[in-house]
Parts: structure tokens; sequence; C-alpha cells
């Protein structure tokens, strides 16, 4: 699956990983939390990540993020390849706003 990784303090990357459970919570360091963009897309974040003092990565559309986070394209209740260019993902002001 093709996705958007952003680790706070980096510059965001694409990467094809498995589609498993196990890839998505090891890329993120730990459980999963998914966070709906739009109807296509979807954004996934460590659900423990404030708790667990992980640094600040982005504010990703007005959501402030700690912890790594992914981009993703969804269709019902399945992630599927990410369905924006790293482009439209700095645009929004994402890529740019590193601090480490």
């Amino acid at each position: 699956m093709k996705i958007i990784y952003k680790a706070p303090g980096q510059h965001p990357r694409e990467m094809v990983v498995p589609n498993e459970l196990k890839t998505l919570q090891d890329l993120v360091g730990g459980y999963i939390e998914t966070i709906t963009i739009d109807e296509e897309t979807v954004m996934i974040v460590n659900e423990e990540g404030a708790l667990r003092g992980m640094p600040f990565n982005v504010e990703a559309w007005g959501i402030p993020v700690v912890g790594p986070l992914i981009v993703c394209g969804r269709d019902g209740d399945e992630f599927t390849d990410c369905p924006i260019s790293i482009e439209h993902f700095e645009r929004i002001g994402c890529g740019m706003a590193v601090t480490g």
C-alpha cells in the first residue's frame, strides 16, 4: 500500500508498506487511531501519543499531531493507497511544520 509517512522533525516521504495492522502499528509506535480527512483519505496516528509524551509532529488539517503519522486512502473500512501526493500534503502546510 502506498502511504505518506512523516516522523517528528522530518520531512514527509512516500513509502510502500504491507497493508497489515502490525506494520501500521510499528510505523506509529503503538496502537493506531484514525482521523478522517475526507471521503477518501485518513490519517493514522498513535492513539496514546499524547499520553506517552510523543513529540509534536505537525498541525495537519487543523489537528495537532504528536508522534509519527501515516496518510493513506480508505475504501469503506479498508485502508488503500494514499490518494494525495507529498506536494499536496506540503501545500496544506503539513510538510514544513517541523520541529525537533
